[in-house]
């Protein structure tokens, strides 16, 4: 003999009371393979003596290149934050990006010369 139970009417739904305490919620992931693919890859980081500036060098899917200069403010809990989105520019090679960026960013250009 077998007994169907019905779920709605002892409160009981997937193992875990019906007021459980949580939330059912939809998790979103940025880690999904064809994500990863299509995401520019930082290659170089290049950071000011302080450590407060820095530009990441990144190639893209279509294996151009590109940067972005970033900030760091103690205010800002030491996080990195977007000061210059030269992202849109695209460029053929590396060392074109590196150029590019000591054109565009002044601090940078300083310290390219140093190193």
């Amino acid at each position: 003999m077998t007994i169907a139970r019905d779920a709605a009417a002892d409160g009981v739904s997937d193992g875990l009371p019906k007021d459980h305490g949580f939330r059912e919620a939809g998790v979103m992931n940025s880690q999904k393979p064809e994500q990863r693919r299509s995401r520019p890859v930082v290659l170089t980081s290049r950071e000011d003596s302080d450590g407060f500036r820095c530009v990441d060098v990144f190639v893209r899917a279509d294996e151009t290149f590109g940067f972005k200069e970033f900030r760091r403010d103690p205010e800002d809990a030491g996080q990195w934050t977007l000061a210059g989105d030269f992202s849109r520019l695209v460029y053929p090679t590396k060392d074109d990006a590196l150029r590019a960026a000591t054109e565009n960013i002044s601090w940078f250009a300083a310290i390219s010369k140093t190193s």
